[in-house]
């Protein structure tokens, strides 16, 4: 199991209305907390995704050392609800 973590990337997922909204402002923090997390959990890299609007959001990560991967584009597929 250990192997297997230490070649594990974390994932941060977001709600664009959360971060824009109450948490903005502790964002940096929050991020360094989930990247120390990752860290310790034996995580290799930590990946995340945002709208491609959002300057702000990438200001922040790329000022904490990330860097934006064009190796992968990430698709979604907007589902009806059924009951």
């Amino acid at each position: 199991m250990s192997d297997v973590r230490r070649t594990t990337p974390a994932d941060l997922e977001t709600s664009a209305p959360l971060v824009e909204g109450h948490l903005r402002f502790c964002g940096r923090a929050l991020l360094r907390a989930v990247v120390e997390a990752a860290r310790e959990a034996g995580a290799v890299a930590v990946s995340l995704a945002t709208q491609h609007e959002n300057e702000r959001a990438q200001a922040l990560y790329e000022s904490e050392g990330f860097v934006a991967d064009s190796a992968f584009t990430h698709y979604s597929k907007a589902l009806e609800f059924r009951r």
